[in-house]
C-alpha cells in the first residue's frame, strides 16, 4: 500500500498533466479566465464552449429566454480559507476549506483521508453536500483548481443554475500490477431554489467540457445521482 507522501506526489504530477479544475477567489465571466485569457474550458484538451441551452425546468432554474453563461472561481486550497482541521499523530487527516463563489454562494472543500468533495453553501447559509465519494467514486481523489458556474443574470443579479467541478480519481488499486493513470471526471451539479446535488459525472473523452455544459444547462430536470461510476468501464481502455 503506498504511503501518503507518495500519493500526494502522484496527485501533484497528475494535476500538472490534466490542467484545470477549480475554486473560489477571483472570478471571470463567460469564458474569460482569471489570468485574462479567453479560453472557456476546465482543462487544456482543446474543447470550446458549447452553445447555450435554455431549458424550462421547475424550481428556480433557467427559463425560456435566459442566457446561460459561465463564471469561474478558484478552489485551490491556497486561495481559500481553512475553517477546520483534524490531526492524527501530528499529521493532517481531514480539513475543510471555504471558498468564495458567485451570487452570494460559497463552496466548502472537505478533505478526509485523501478523499475530497464539495459542499455548496447557499446565500442563506444552508449547506448542500454533493457527496462525490458516494455518487462518483470512493477511491482516493482530488478536486481540480477551478469551479465553473453556469449562471443567468436577472435584474442585474447573478443566479447560478449549475456547477461543474473536475474530480480526479486514483484507480491504481484496481490494477496494482500495472497501475493505470488517474481518471479525470467532470462532475455536474444542479442548483435550484431548495436543492443542489450531482446529476452527472462526465468521464474522460472527446468533447468532455462541451458535454458537461450541455448537461449542466438541463440539470434542473435531471435526477440526482445515487451510485458510484463504474470505474471498470474506463480502466479497460487505459
Amino acid at each position: 500500500m503506498k504511503t501518503r507522501s507518495l500519493y500526494v506526489l502522484t496527485f501533484a504530477t497528475t494535476l500538472l498533466f490534466w490542467g484545470c479544475g477549480g475554486t473560489g477567489g477571483g472570478q471571470s465571466v463567460a469564458g474569460v479566465e482569471p489570468d485574462g485569457s479567453t479560453t472557456a474550458r476546465l482543462d487544456a484538451d482543446g474543447d470550446s464552449a458549447s452553445e447555450d441551452s435554455n431549458e424550462d425546468p421547475e424550481n428556480g432554474a433557467s427559463k425560456p429566454g435566459d442566457e446561460i453563461e459561465s463564471m469561474y472561481t478558484d478552489i485551490s486550497f491556497d486561495k481559500c480559507k481553512k475553517i477546520e482541521e483534524e490531526l492524527i499523530d501530528g499529521v493532517p487527516y481531514s480539513s475543510v476549506y471555504l471558498c468564495e463563489g458567485v451570487g452570494g454562494y460559497k463552496l466548502e472543500l472537505p478533505d478526509v483521508d485523501l478523499r475530497q468533495t464539495v459542499n455548496i453553501v447557499y446565500p442563506d447559509g444552508k449547506k448542500h453536500e454533493l457527496r462525490f465519494g458516494r455518487v462518483v467514486s470512493s477511491s482516493f481523489s482530488e478536486t481540480g483548481k477551478k469551479a465553473e458556474w453556469r449562471v443567468v443574470k436577472e435584474n442585474g443579479k447573478i443566479r447560478p443554475v449549475a456547477l461543474i467541478v473536475r474530480f480526479i480519481v486514483s484507480v491504481a488499486d484496481a490494477r496494482p500490477e500495472d497501475p493505470p493513470p488517474d481518471l479525470s471526471f467532470l462532475t455536474v451539479s444542479k442548483i435550484t431554489v431548495d436543492l443542489a446535488c450531482v446529476t452527472d459525472a462526465v468521464g474522460p473523452g472527446k468533447d468532455q467540457n462541451v458535454k458537461a455544459r450541455q448537461l449542466a444547462d438541463s440539470s434542473a430536470s435531471r435526477p440526482c445521482r445515487t451510485k458510484e461510476v463504474s470505474i471498470g468501464d474506463y480502466i479497460d481502455g487505459l
